[in-house]
């Protein structure tokens, strides 16, 4: 391995999320502190929550598709609706493209081109691109929620079923297309021989005197959209809808539409807790890279490596709590999980009686059968016998 391959992965690790974890360079400290930490955070706890996201989430997914939860909802209620089963989709595909991220451990030379080594290489752009997505999904919803409360007149002629689906193609679209440059960041090297491959992932092209400004100034502008302007955003409609929900609580229900509002103050309620869950697990490792773009120095101390090790597992985890926050705070959404899983028990239960049912049917047609074909038999059989005593006689 050259030694620029050695520098990239020892001194610039926090350039995207959860990436270069590799060889890390001879600092004693540094494997005595940052290592074990490592090693439970992301081999161990990070498999294990990514799947219970991958199982949460898909439920989201289920749950909230069903007619029965969006019976008694408006035109609003269901355009806030399609913006959660959207960031369940967003939530489902970060856990999936995550999982292996697991099962990497410390391995940086591969004999042939595997998935792993693929993995390594491009995992940060799938990755950062659903975290995008689902940091503007949460921006998008809580925004929206604050326009609505505070201008509920002009935001109902402008929040339309169909302008909520141009938006959600429009997030996906532009979180795909600013995350392409991360693609650039790694490539696969071979330092081996015509008879033996020694493949790795080595430095791209961004790492390039040429193009190394241009991705400072990518990276700081990924900070800006992904971290400070969400932040600020997300600050600003907590405040407006916690101001909301108090109003709401104070003022009488005059017109009879208790209902209509409990829905609403539900949704509002969902609403506020994914925007503070996420300012309190996303934003810290995203600060983080920020700062370690502003470092003067550039190598990694054992403290800050195990701050971003900590900050981008709190990360991962906002992924995957949705489920048990929607299951806590939304009644019908409980009551539908409830009878989700009614209905499957229900289903199997039903099973073995329809086996015992049709063994018995067929029991009862095999007996109807074998009496029809037989009956004639006998009957022939002592026809045969009386025509010989006649002879006989």
């Amino acid at each position: 391995m050259n030694e620029t391959f050695e520098e990239f992965y020892e001194h610039d690790m926090v350039t995207s999320h959860l990436e270069n974890m590799t060889d890390y360079g001879e600092d004693a400290n540094w494997e005595s502190s940052a290592t074990p930490v490592r090693y439970w955070v992301e081999t161990i706890a990070l498999p294990i929550v990514l799947s219970l996201g991958i199982l949460g989430n898909l439920l989201n997914m289920i749950i909230l598709t069903r007619k029965r939860l969006q019976a008694k909802m408006d035109e609003m209620e269901k355009s806030g609706h399609i913006f959660l089963i959207a960031l369940a989709v967003s939530d489902f595909l970060f856990c999936v493209a995550e999982f292996p991220l697991g099962f990497m451990h410390r391995t940086i030379i591969y004999d042939t081109e595997c998935f792993m080594l693929y993995y390594r290489v491009y995992h940060s752009g799938i990755i950062n691109m659903f975290i995008l997505s689902s940091t503007a999904l949460t921006v998008v919803m809580a925004v929206s929620r604050a326009t609505v409360a505070l201008f509920p007149l002009r935001a109902r002629s402008c929040m339309t079923l169909t302008k909520v689906k141009v938006t959600l193609i429009l997030v996906y679209v532009i979180s795909a297309i600013f995350a392409l440059p991360r693609y650039w960041t790694l490539k696969i090297s071979n330092y081996g021989t015509i008879s033996k491959g020694m493949y790795m992932a080595d430095m791209g092209v961004l790492y390039d005197p040429d193009y190394k400004q241009g991705f400072l100034v990518y990276k700081l502008l990924w900070s800006l959209i992904g971290a400070v302007i969400p932040f600020i955003l997300l600050i600003i409609s907590n405040v407006c809808l916690i101001k909301t929900l108090r109003k709401s609580f104070r003022m009488p229900d005059c017109h009879g539409n208790r209902s209509v509002t409990s829905s609403s103050n539900r949704l509002t309620h969902i609403l506020i807790a994914i925007a503070i869950i996420f300012l309190l697990l996303v934003f810290p490792a995203e600060l983080l890279k920020l700062i370690n773009i502003f470092r003067e120095d550039s190598s990694t101390s054992p403290i800050f490596e195990i701050a971003t090790i900590i900050t981008n597992f709190m990360q991962s985890l906002n992924f995957t709590v949705n489920f048990i926050l929607y299951y806590s705070i939304n009644m019908p959404f409980r009551k539908t999980v409830l009878d989700f899983f009614r209905s499957i028990v229900t289903m199997e239960q039903k099973r073995p009686s329809r086996k015992t049912n049709a063994s018995t049917t067929y029991r009862h047609y095999s007996y109807r059968f074998s009496s029809f074909v037989s009956t004639p038999i006998v009957s022939t059989q002592s026809a045969q016998s009386q025509c010989i005593e006649m002879c006989a006689n």
